[in-house]
């Protein structure tokens, strides 16, 4: 099923142009059905997998706890620094005003239904972690049973999303083609978009470079098993609904597993790449375009460091991302409202390559946690 999704998306944009609008807009309302239903699972994934996670961790989980804190603020940090240095370049651009889409072009689902998830992700984030660490100090034998359980609830949960995630891809890529989003990409802000994909692929690469040593081939590899899930981000813009496919990429790169995978469901929302390379560019491209100073180097530094604070509050749904950012730019950058306006409109359009792009880098920062803590745990092994 996941190796259909090239064609489903193939198929999709040939077959949008002889569909009758009430069966697109039945499509688009199964997607949103099928997105719903895949929220509303993904919290009991997590407490899922990372009660696994802490279980088998034992008395070793502050480590991981550490490592993930330590890592996520550095890479976010020092990916944002990279993202204004390709803003240098954005803003050298000229660029006409962005036209805002007329709202009554808008695909409308025939329907409207949608599940509310029982708890905040974030929630269970916390809740697997504290279980899984309880468990194990106070009932191994139980917790064991309680963890073959949650194991057999997980792959049941994988299974299901893997059957429904097609359905979900064809309503959404027919929005985004009948809504003329597709022509926009391509006529509006092009050079800079092409800017911030060609810079955010570079930079994923030297990551997985990274984790494999310098062996290319290896890093290839490594980007090809996370290709699922990075298809999946790209068009339904949720690294929620894109977790279960990021932990089976992930697995198959990883020695450890467990680490692994625990890493992936634990900075799903807040290591965002994607982000801290696109927002920056797309910044310095509208304060060129409406004739603003650009910030000298203290003023990016403060810049980058709240950018990276607020990114662990980034809600993972489609433009959550420069939500909680446009106080931020417009403190510390200088943005007017029209700017805000303008750079959320730009980054909705490109947030399925930021969303896709952020699923490849947490697949490469839980190999590079995972070389960071495996000496430590065979060192002290359980």
């Amino acid at each position: 099923m996941l190796g259909s999704l090239p064609f489903i998306i193939i198929f999709s944009l040939i077959a949008e142009p002889f569909l009758s609008l009430p069966l697109k807009q039945a499509l688009y309302a199964i997607s949103l059905l099928v997105k719903s239903g895949i929220l509303f699972m993904i919290p009991l994934m997590i407490v899922c997998v990372m009660f696994k996670s802490f279980f088998d961790f034992k008395d070793k989980s502050h480590y991981f706890l550490g490592a993930l804190f330590l890592c996520v603020c550095s890479s976010n940090f020092i990916t944002t620094l990279t993202g204004g240095l390709l803003g240098l370049g954005a803003s050298f651009l000229s660029l006409a005003k962005f036209t805002f889409q007329n709202p009554e072009n808008s695909l409308t689902p025939l329907w409207s239904l949608e599940f509310k998830s029982p708890i905040p992700n974030e929630w269970a984030l916390i809740s697997g972690m504290l279980l899984g660490a309880v468990a194990f100090r106070i009932s191994p034998g139980s917790g064991n049973t309680v963890l073959q359980i949650l194991k057999r609830i997980l792959r049941g949960l994988t299974k299901s999303v893997e059957f429904v995630l097609p359905f979900l891809i064809i309503g959404f890529i027919i929005k985004i083609k009948s809504e003329g989003h597709l022509t926009s990409f391509v006529k509006d802000y092009s050079v800079v978009f092409l800017m911030i994909a060609l810079g955010q692929l570079v930079y994923i690469f030297g990551l997985y470079l990274l984790t494999a040593e310098g062996n290319a081939s290896k890093a290839l590899r490594y980007m090809k098993n996370m290709l699922p899930a990075g298809l999946s981000g790209l068009v339904t813009m949720s690294s929620a609904v894109s977790l279960p496919l990021t932990l089976q990429g992930t697995e198959k790169n990883s020695q450890n597993k467990d680490i692994a995978k625990g890493v992936v469901s634990s900075i799903s929302n807040i290591h965002l790449v994607g982000d801290c390379i696109g927002i920056p560019v797309l910044a310095y491209a509208v304060l060129q375009n409406f004739n603003f100073p650009l910030p000298d180097f203290v003023t990016y530094l403060i810049f980058a460091f709240f950018f990276m604070v607020a990114k662990f509050s980034v809600a993972a749904v489609p433009g959550g991302g420069i939500l909680v950012m446009t106080p931020i730019l417009e403190k510390y950058l200088g943005f007017t409202t029209e700017m805000s306006l303008l750079i959320t409109t730009l980054y909705i359009l490109l947030d399925p390559i930021i969303t896709c792009a952020n699923i490849f880098g947490n697949g490469a920062l839980a190999l590079l946690i995972e070389k960071v803590l495996n000496p430590i745990f065979k060192k002290n092994p359980s």
